[in-house]
């Protein structure tokens, strides 16, 4: 009755009705409009253009949980990259995520464009990974400049900056505790992981926390688009793989966890050693 099905064909973005009304009453919809333009290679209407770049500001008065929605599903999406570029160029970035920023050297479209290829390789990848993928920038500009060279971090310091950072993103996004938690530590527990690992009992003790997985693929990530340095990168899958299977992680360390414990003499009391 609009003109759908010739749109279709002519693989066009149409709204039904004037543009800036349907963009005022639902401004969700401008995102919407661009995601689809990316997902499925459409151009947008000219109307459709122009109220864009005249009401981009409007999303702000969209309810907070319904833009972490259309967030994370751009993110799952395996084309994040190119929709978190649209809404940074149309404006909607600014005004729907103010306290996310979005870096000149476009790192963090660099890093969702490595999730986007993770995801087409079939990973499964967490709400907490893709969301910490947006801090990940960040993370490791506060990281250099609190240990610049790789030398000696304040943990305590670190993690109460990277917090205060983070946490008003957390609070506009409506993030749950437990994908906060795993957000912090996922990211915390990579400054752990600028050197090789130096004993069994450090990757265990690592594997052991919930935030691991989180952890894990942000590292992987970040070391495959060079952000970490990828020459230690073999050192930890290595070790990872052989304490996943049980094994000694680090085989030949004294430090390992796998190396055979001293241990205590048998205590004697007074009846035969057979019988204490």
């Amino acid at each position: 009755w609009v003109g759908g099905l010739e749109d279709l064909e002519r693989r066009l973005i149409r709204t039904v009705g004037p543009a800036r009304e349907r963009f005022e009453e639902d401004p969700v919809r401008m995102m919407r409009a661009l995601e689809y333009r990316v997902r499925l290679d459409f151009r947008l209407d000219e109307e459709v253009e122009e109220a864009l770049h005249h009401s981009h500001d409007r999303i702000r008065e969209a309810a907070p949980a319904r833009l972490t929605y259309e967030l994370m599903e751009a993110l799952r999406s395996g084309h994040a990259a190119e929709i978190w570029k649209h809404w940074r160029d149309y404006g909607l970035l600014a005004s729907a995520f103010p306290e996310i920023v979005a870096d000149e050297e476009k790192d963090t479209t660099r890093v969702l464009g490595a999730i986007d290829r993770a995801i087409g390789r079939g990973w499964k990848v967490s709400d907490a990974t893709v969301l910490a993928t947006l801090f990940l920038p960040g993370f490791l500009r506060l990281l250099e400049e609190m240990a610049p060279g790789g030398s000696r971090l304040d943990n305590a310091d670190f993690l109460r900056r990277l917090k205060a950072g983070i946490q008003p993103s957390m609070d506009r996004m409506m993030v749950s505790n437990h994908n906060a938690h795993l957000i912090y530590q996922g990211l915390f527990a990579l400054t752990k992981m600028r050197r090789a690992p130096s004993s069994g009992r450090q990757i265990l003790k690592m594997i052991r926390q919930d935030s691991f997985g989180t952890t894990w693929d942000l590292y992987r990530i970040a070391a495959a688009e060079k952000l970490f340095d990828d020459s230690v990168r073999s050192n930890w899958e290595q070790a990872i793989r052989r304490a996943r299977d049980g094994s000694d992680p680090l085989p030949g360390k004294k430090s390992s966890a796998g190396s055979r414990r001293r241990r205590r003499p048998r205590r004697r009391s007074g009846g035969s050693e057979e019988g204490t």
